[in-house]
């Protein structure tokens, strides 16, 4: 949204694609703040000329996230493969509570 706000459209909307891929991964699509991303993406990709996608998302598809969302997952394989069962993608974080 910064990058957006700051009328740099093309980065915003990778960033927010990543962020939405995240949650995605995650299983978090009933989750309020993965809502508000699908919102914001389509409003970003609309803006950026990617009409298409943005139609996609918001009618439910989101295929166009899916190269991101095996490359994230690719990234982090290592800490889903210690935990699978609770898919945790990145070193424990006092941010969110968890520490090593």
């Amino acid at each position: 949204v910064m990058y957006f706000n700051d009328g740099d459209v093309p980065r915003a909307a990778g960033h927010m694609a990543r962020a939405m891929a995240t949650d995605l991964s995650l299983d978090q699509l009933q989750h309020s703040q993965t809502r508000s991303r699908i919102s914001q993406l389509s409003h970003i990709w609309h803006r950026s000329g990617q009409s298409d996608k943005a139609d996609r998302l918001q009618s439910g598809d989101g295929s166009d996230l899916l190269p991101i969302i095996e490359q994230i997952e690719e990234e982090h394989r290592q800490w889903v493969a210690e935990d699978p069962e609770n898919r945790h993608f990145g070193p424990p974080s006092p941010v969110t509570g968890a520490v090593e």
